[in-house]
């Protein structure tokens, strides 16, 4: 039976309050707030009650923008500081270490300052000396440098757009004679990462398999930190991602599990003692693994859910669901814009509106209508976070359904395991055949994972589109969930008008580009990337055994242009290659009517053409001097690399002045535009 709009009044509450946060990104947040106040009052005057408590609701969300959001602008910028940031993550590279770290204060010449709400940063060193953990407090004198802003190529996501998707607003180096102090540090939130490493060293110690415990760490503690890329590329092809992000399906299977060993307070009928511990412990849990947003949605839906049974009143899941984004947006307003809450979010609105009603057997049925129901909840899930997911990962996976639906009694086995598991490792215990039992389940979860994703044809890759047919798409979900739940045919027609009319205009190419050349400067070579209609090049300095190493390292800046094109192989090209308008001929790229060369040490620099080139790129290896380029070539100007050598640049521009020859080099962020060569 459906709940009446009144049984569900959060839903415009938390609705304006999004809208509140959303208005006041995109303007002023105190504008945006005085006049939702304003509103609300001239509402309140009116007698529209509801309209009010919802206009106020918009000015909660344009005050938790303006108080809540990370303040950019607190952090000090290139200048020489003593900082001093708590330690939230930590990754290792090959030799260098990127931490994630919260400022706390800083110190310079003019005086010590605490900082109030500032964005993450990243601290670099190179090396993994002294040893770090998250939970750390660090001290250390370095300058913190705003992400790049510039692109080198077409619908590239600059280094800035990049961080601010994970909420980094800086990065510093940080030498490791430069650091002053690590220890951990007093914070709460921090003791409680420190806590969550503990439980995480647990899991490492024990006697399970080592991918059994990358698995378990993940399900129980949510650290993805240790997965390597063939894990994650497994799940993802095979629908089943979710598992290995802390979720509703991962605090459900622990509310259970409390619930189990809170029992014997039912026994001695003290239900409420029972509810209220488990509500603690849901919440301690659910700090100890970061209070993501996926997981707090959950945990206020279970608290809402057991203070209810606590007080014998009715629950209504659409309202415990509003009320968890309103508390995610009143603490963390920025949340809202993060892929995490977005896919969470729908899922259960998903799940709320469609689950129920594709599930085909009667709830008196109680086996039937269980298995069945882990086949409508797979279904209603993808259905609502199906075209999310597309838009952002750009991809879909067609055996979502039966990985799902193979999966879902084993998860809850293989969590409650893994945590009877540690449990009895941190009381000293040792369960041999417990142990034997997770690793083959844990096997059984990968293996299912693996199989998916192998299958022909497992994944629909290379889904780019626009915001506007992610709309559609939403659109045409809830005219499906109108027609359904009104049993309206009309909605249902609308629906599929509406999802056709979507995936058309997706489908819609656009007209192919001309040839474009772009320069891409790097520390060690110089590149160019050529793009035409049907292909992207990679002409490089490097030596030809490089070129394949070069093309994956230059992939990512790539790959969203290629997506959109339909472009799946990023080529590369060695000494003589030809495209529309470009022609390449070692060391010398014609392009239209005029020619680049490229100097370095193991090209031929004789001419090779009688007309002089717009540009001579002095690149890393040239051992001659300009004078002998500028005799041979007689270019308009000469540029230097970012690849060569910061003394030798500087003595190549003293001899260009000297010369009178037109130069610049690339360091001071001027590339040269070779595609006005191609008009």
């Amino acid at each position: 039976m459906r709940a009446p709009l009144s049984m569900m009044p959060l839903i415009p509450a938390a609705t304006a309050m999004a809208a509140g946060i959303i208005l006041s990104a995109l303007t002023d947040a105190a504008l945006i707030g005085l006049a939702a106040i304003a509103a609300s009052i001239i509402f309140a005057a009116l007698k529209q009650n509801h309209t009010a408590i919802t206009t106020c609701a918009a000015a909660a969300g344009a005050l938790a923008f303006g108080v809540g959001a990370p303040d950019e602008e607190a952090l000090p910028f290139n200048r020489p500081i003593t900082l001093e940031a708590d330690i939230k993550e930590v990754k290792d590279g090959d030799a260098t270490r990127r931490l994630k770290v919260s400022p706390v204060r800083y110190a310079d010449e003019e005086g010590s300052y605490r900082l109030s709400n500032p964005a993450d940063i990243y601290l670099y060193i190179p090396s993994t000396e002294p040893y770090t953990e998250p939970g750390d407090r660090i001290v250390a004198t370095t300058a913190i440098e705003r992400p790049e802003t510039r692109t080198y190529f077409p619908e590239e996501t600059s280094e800035q757009q990049r961080m601010k998707r994970s909420g980094i607003a800086g990065k510093a180096f940080v030498k490791p004679e430069n650091i002053i102090s690590a220890e951990p540090s007093p914070r709460i939130m921090m003791r409680l990462i420190k806590l969550r490493m503990s439980i995480t060293g647990i899991i490492y110690r024990s006697g399970m398999k080592g991918d059994t415990k990358r698995l378990v760490n993940i399900l129980i503690t949510g650290d993805t930190s240790d997965m390597n890329q063939s894990t994650r590329k497994s799940f993802s092809g095979a629908g089943m991602a979710h598992v290995l992000a802390l979720s509703g399906l991962h605090v459900g299977i622990i509310a259970s599990l409390l619930m189990i060993a809170l029992y014997p307070l039912r026994l001695c009928r003290m239900r409420s003692a029972a509810s209220a511990s488990a509500i603690i412990l849901l919440w301690s849990y659910a700090a100890v693994t970061g209070l993501s947003a996926s997981v707090t949605r959950a945990t206020v839906m279970a608290s809402v859910l057991l203070m209810a049974s606590m007080l014998q009143r009715r629950h209504s899941p659409a309202n415990a669901l509003c009320l968890a984004a309103m508390l995610i947006m009143a603490f963390d307003p920025t949340a809202l814009f993060t892929i995490s809450f977005h896919l969470s979010f729908a899922a259960v609105a998903g799940i709320l509106l469609f689950a129920r009603l594709l599930n085909p057997t009667a709830p008196r049925r109680r086996i039937a209508h269980r298995l069945a129901g882990i086949v409508s909840v797979s279904l209603s899930a993808m259905l609502a976070t199906g075209a999310i997911s597309a838009y952002y990962f750009h991809t879909f996976p067609i055996y979502f359904l039966p990985a799902n639906v193979a999966v879902a009694p084993l998860l809850p086995l293989l969590i409650s395991g893994g945590a009877t598991a540690i449990t009895i490792e941190a009381c000293g215990g040792d369960p041999v055949m417990l142990n034997s039992v997770v690793d083959r389940l844990a096997q059984c979860v990968t293996g299912i994972a693996n199989l998916c994703n192998n299958l022909p044809g497992a994944t629909l890759d290379g889904l780019y589109f626009s915001p506007w047919l992610l709309v559609g798409a939403a659109l045409a979900t809830a005219l499906l969930a109108y027609g359904l739940h009104c049993r309206r045919m009309a909605g249902m027609t609308a629906s599929a008008l509406c999802a056709v009319a979507t995936i058309s205009m997706g489908m819609i190419q656009a007209t192919p580009e001309r040839s474009g050349v772009y320069i891409i400067p790097a520390a060690g070579y110089t590149c160019v990337a050529v793009a035409t209609p049907g292909s992207v090049s990679i002409i490089s300095t490097a030596g030809d055994r490089q070129l394949s190493e070069i093309a994956a390292r230059e992939m990512p800046r790539m790959r969203d242009y290629m997506g959109r094109r339909g472009i799946d192989t990023l080529m590369t090209a060695n000494r003589r290659a030809e495209f529309p308008g470009v022609v390449y001929r070692c060391p010398t790229l014609h392009i239209g009517n005029s020619s680049v060369v490229f100097a370095d040490g193991n090209r031929n620099t004789k001419p090779t053409d009688s007309a002089p080139p717009v540009y001579v790129i002095i690149c890393r290896g040239y051992r001659g001097t300009m004078k002998e380029i500028a005799t041979q070539y007689r270019p308009d100007t000469i540029v230097m690399s970012t690849d060569l050598n910061t003394k030798i640049a500087d003595r190549y521009m003293n001899e260009c002045r000297q010369l009178n020859m037109p130069a610049y080099s690339m360091r001071s962020g001027r590339i040269p535009d070779l595609n006005a060569l191609l008009r």
